[in-house]
């Protein structure tokens, strides 16, 4: 019985970059990350965007809350 080529296989079950299947998982990742997302007003959690490939937190001090640090602006005491 002669098997179709791999890369068919993964384009007929969604594993490809842009697929289904990375989709799912992207999402399911999303929900189980949410609730460690830190909440002072929320306005994180909100500003949030979602590929089939990526989360990604659109907001200044996202970067800053990943690493533990506090950001520091000309404003800041």
């Amino acid at each position: 019985m002669p098997l179709k080529p791999i890369s068919e296989i993964k384009v007929r079950l969604g594993i490809n970059p842009d697929g289904e299947t990375q989709a799912f998982l992207t999402n399911t990742c999303y929900k189980h990350m949410d609730k460690y997302v830190p909440k002072d007003s929320g306005a994180l959690r909100q500003k949030v965007r979602l590929t089939k490939k990526t989360i990604t937190y659109k907001s200044p001090y996202a970067h800053y809350m990943y690493i533990g640090k506090t950001m520091r602006t000309k404003y800041s005491d």
